[in-house]
């Protein structure tokens, strides 16, 4: 059973739609 996923992300920009994007691309490549 998984509990729980770790990762780390590099955005260009400080902003929400950037870090969003990213994290989206992670869970993505993770699945």
């Amino acid at each position: 059973m998984v509990r729980a996923i770790r990762g780390a992300i590099t955005v260009q920009e400080n902003t929400r739609e950037q870090i969003i994007a990213a994290t989206e691309e992670m869970i993505t490549k993770l699945m």
